[in-house]
């Protein structure tokens, strides 16, 4: 197959070419676009990460590797004080931050960069807010340390959560388990993980633009299972949430390479990126920038030579918040109106769970529009706004979008999770006999 094909291939299987959510709300009232790739750079000030522990051994060291990282085309920094790799001790709170605030304190005077903070702690956490930093990406997904995603709400700040098995102390490098990780199924499991932990988040106030989540790639999985979850990873963009590629030297891609040295790994790592780029990941964490700015400008480039019209024109057409292009047969659902439009109707309903800031929602809409027009007088077709109806939301266990349930006699009958076909919905509303 020509590389050509591969590509449109890539492209026409993704079931979102332009990323999971329109932009990342990194911290209160910030947004980032996620109209391209936006890079991470990674900045571990640790002696014993995997492959660059004790290369940054001062605060000098650590600002001037930052700020390279960001002329090479980083936007955001993530600091980190406490290695995760397999094997690692852990690092008291009160050592952990006397290793990132005085990094994350210089790089906010000197720079206008966002800044994540790398860690499970919230006491962590706390201090690196307050000295500076955006994000939380804990690795734990909140689970290590109860008061992190209550913290996350309260100071509005962007969260990235993460899959893992079991922690640092306990796990091994991909290619070196004895006996591999047992799951049914990694794909599902690590999907079905993420969502709770997404709904865990929302259910205390974080908003959903906020969250980002990541498989966790080598975090208590195989080569083979790591590479399972590189190939599907679609499956996460088609939730609504942002995503985060994280492959970054890691021990899968030395696997199959043969590359030894982490440092090394830097094609295998770029390469993945590139596939990730393909079926709509635009965050990606990396040690070496330069290179995946490079792959990522390039293929990003190919991607945009298949459109014959402006991505944002694309998505205009179909923005349900545009009145001109809503059809007058969808209907708007609220928290107040919700028990006697949908709950006490005499006749089904098809109800769209959607937010103004997730892609694929708007990718549906046309959908939802020809259904209300195709059934109209027998079912009733209505969005609810997630962000505005926070309660009916939290009622329905919504925590990934655009999920589309439908109702019968006021109870929920079938519900779709991510982009759906229109033959899936027909079918379940044909089973009704409508």
């Amino acid at each position: 197959m020509r590389t050509i094909d591969v590509i449109a291939s890539a492209r026409s299987s993704a079931p979102n070419r332009g990323g999971a959510a329109a932009a990342w709300q990194v911290a209160d009232g910030r947004l980032l676009p996620l109209d391209r790739a936006r890079l991470i750079g990674v900045l571990n000030v640790t002696p014993d990460s995997f492959s660059d522990g004790g290369a940054l051994s001062g605060v000098r060291e650590a600002v001037t590797h930052a700020r390279r990282m960001l002329d090479e085309g980083a936007c955001i920094i993530d600091v980190g004080g406490e290695s995760v790799r397999p094997g690692a001790r852990r690092v008291r709170v009160r050592e952990q931050i006397a290793r990132v605030v005085p990094v994350i304190r210089r790089l906010r005077r000197e720079t206008d960069a966002l800044i994540s903070i790398d860690t499970t702690r919230s006491g962590v956490a706390e201090a690196a807010l307050a000295a500076g930093a955006d994000i939380i990406n804990d690795v734990s997904a909140g689970t290590e340390d109860q008061r992190m995603l209550p913290l996350a709400a309260r100071r509005r700040t962007g969260l990235i959560l993460m899959h893992r098995l079991r922690p640092p102390e306990a796990d091994s490098y991909s290619d070196r388990y004895l006996d591999e990780p047992v799951y049914d199924d990694v794909v599902a499991t690590v999907r079905l993980y993420l969502l709770k932990r997404v709904e865990a988040a929302l259910r205390l106030g974080i908003h959903p633009a906020a969250v980002v989540i990541d498989p966790g790639l080598g975090f208590g999985k195989s080569v083979s299972q790591s590479y399972r979850l590189i190939a599907t990873i679609s499956e996460l963009v088609a939730t609504g949430h942002s995503v985060l590629s994280a492959v970054s030297r890691k021990s899968f891609l030395g696997a199959v390479t043969g590359v030894a040295r982490p440092r090394e790994r830097v094609i295998g790592s770029t390469a993945v990126s590139v596939v990730h780029w393909l079926v709509g990941v635009r965050l990606f964490r990396v040690h070496d920038v330069a290179a995946h700015r490079e792959a990522l400008a390039v293929v990003a480039a190919i991607d945009r030579s298949f459109d014959t019209v402006p991505a944002c024109a694309t998505m205009a057409q179909s923005s349900p918040g545009d009145p001109d292009m809503a059809s007058e047969n969808v209907l708007e659902f609220t928290d107040a109106s919700f028990d006697n439009d949908v709950i006490k109707s005499d006749v089904p309903v098809l109800v769209d769970f959607w937010a103004e800031w997730c892609q694929p929602c708007h990718m549906l809409t046309p959908t939802i529009e020809e259904l209300a027009g195709e059934y109209k007088g027998k079912v009733k077709v209505g969005k609810v706004d997630t962000d505005a109806n926070r309660d009916i939301s939290i009622k329905y266990g919504i925590s990934a979008i655009p999920t589309i349930i439908l109702f019968e006699s006021g109870k929920v009958k079938k519900k779709f999770v991510g982009l759906t076909s229109k033959d899936q919905f027909q079918a379940a509303l044909d089973e009704l006999g409508t």
